[in-house]
């Protein structure tokens, strides 16, 4: 009877007659049908006598059975694994029941599993409904068809919406470069504007000071020959004197009116003086400065402070309790740190600061632009500095806090500076101190790792503290720097 597949036929061509197992040494008698060769020994019995072939009963004497090795190669590959010749020449790969080592020729719809024909028989599936693969794949093709159109329709819509997202994005920066153009031009027009007015005061205050110049040199030498003449004079007179009475009244009264025409001729016609010239620049200084007031007030208007941060991330710093030096003391949500003079007992891992006191930001920055703030609450006096480090910054021993270790931050320090406790740059190979109308209490930090730039802010006035450009990050990831002090708290 002909089976449903090849591999049904090819099931029962190396399946045993008596033990209805795969072949296990095929051994094949006259008739050509082959059997176990443990089969045919219980078939023999003790003693061996002839038996009738189980499938087509001509007797097989004892000595007329030879083993069939090309049948027992067959069975080998068929093991496990069975291959059947599929479409365009592809091999398609049928697998076997891992418990009994049949093919899997039948389908479970109840437990929707391939099982083998001794699975078929076995209790878990008495009385479910099982049908030959052939009959059920094309059900389950039918569904897989519907499904894969749903998701062809999803997936072409996400592609729509994929590309209209992206047209949008093209217009949209478009749109922001047109933007930048603009701002950009606007900008170039007013520092031209502004660069020509300033050209044109110092030209004129130049014109000023070579004529300051030209006239003083004048005066100068017009002094210079009034002290010439007078000295002459008072060295003749001086003679004068020292002659005999009859030589000094010689001509008296012609000399006399000499000398006092020398004493009543006017000392220098001096140039006039710019002074006046001067104060009229001097009080345009003001206007000036009222002016660049009102338009620092107008910029912030159209772009207020918060507008900067929008465009970067805003992290939530958690300080790293593993990294913080055992005189600094860390609130319970890892979000302040102070210092106090009472060593804690920690483990002394290879990240813990040992004599520095410093603690390191669980966050680790290597792309992107990023800002967070730190309010600083202090006494007089206090030690305290943040920014950012290396994540391989020195953890052991004193080293100074500069861009050379891996650091780049602003603090304060009670010592060798020019006023006590201003806040200043950690910068090599001294702090240099800022000039800054007031300190602040709320900093902000921000980092911009593809640009290598670290700034300052004031928080609270949106003022510019200092900046790093070109920082050496070195392509390593980067954490947020905390040095404390005694009197100081910082809080994140």
């Amino acid at each position: 009877m002909a089976h449903e597949t090849p591999l049904q036929d090819l099931y029962e061509e190396i399946t045993c007659p008596v033990c209805l197992e795969y072949y296990v040494d095929p051994m094949t008698p006259r008739c050509g049908h082959s059997l176990c060769r443990s089969c045919v020994a219980r078939l023999y019995g003790q003693p061996r006598k002839a038996f009738p072939c189980p499938q087509c009963r001509v007797l097989v004497p004892p000595k007329g059975l030879r083993l069939n090795r090309h049948l027992a190669n067959i069975v080998e590959c068929a093991r496990g694994l069975q291959m059947e010749r599929g479409e365009k020449g592809t091999h398609v790969i049928w697998p076997a029941c891992p418990r009994h080592q049949k093919l899997l020729l039948l389908f479970c719809r109840n437990d929707e599993t391939l099982i083998c024909m001794v699975c078929n028989w076995a209790m878990e599936h008495r009385g479910h409904w099982v049908l030959p693969i052939d009959e059920v794949a094309p059900e389950y093709q039918d569904k897989f068809e519907a499904l894969q159109q749903s998701l062809e329709k999803k997936r072409t819509t996400a592609i729509e919406r994929k590309l209209a997202e992206e047209e949008k994005k093209q217009t949209f920066l478009t749109q922001i470069k047109l933007e930048k153009d603009e701002i950009t031009s606007v900008f170039k027009e007013m520092q031209k504007f502004i660069k020509a007015k300033e050209r044109l005061w110092l030209d004129q205050l130049g014109e000023m000071e070579k004529e300051t110049e030209k006239s003083w040199e004048e005066n100068i030498t017009s002094l210079t020959k009034e002290i010439g003449r007078l000295s002459t004079l008072i060295s003749e007179m001086a003679k004068k004197r020292q002659q005999p009475p009859i030589r000094l009244l010689q001509d008296i009264g012609s000399t006399l009116k000499r000398y006092q025409e020398g004493l009543l001729r006017q000392v220098v016609e001096l140039s006039p003086r710019p002074e006046k010239r001067l104060r009229s620049y001097s009080q345009k200084r003001p206007v000036l400065l009222k002016a660049m007031e009102n338009f620092e007030e107008f910029l912030e208007e159209t772009f207020p402070k918060d507008s900067a941060k929008e465009i970067q991330n805003k992290v939530n710093v958690i300080l790293d309790p593993d990294t913080a030096h055992p005189f600094l003391i860390l609130t319970e949500g890892l979000t302040s740190v102070k210092w106090e003079d009472r060593y804690q007992d920690l483990p002394d891992w290879h990240t813990r600061f040992n004599r520095e006191f410093c603690v390191l930001g669980q966050e680790r920055f290597a792309s992107g632009r990023h800002w967070w703030e730190v309010e600083v609450d202090e006494e007089k006096g206090a030690m305290w500095a943040l920014g950012v480090a290396r994540e391989s910054v020195r953890r052991k021993g004193i080293f100074k806090f500069t861009p050379n270790e891996g650091i780049w931050a602003v603090g304060k320090k009670p010592y060798n500076s020019p006023s006590p406790c201003r806040l200043s740059v950690l910068n090599s190979p001294e702090w240099v101190p800022l000039n800054l109308s007031h300190e602040p209490r709320n900093i902000r930090v921000s980092l911009d790792y593809e640009e290598s730039r670290l700034v300052f802010f004031d928080a609270d006035t949106n003022k510019l503290i200092f900046a790093f450009s070109s920082v050496s990050f070195h392509d390593e990831r980067i954490q947020p720097f905390f040095w404390v002090g005694s009197g100081v708290r910082l809080n994140l």
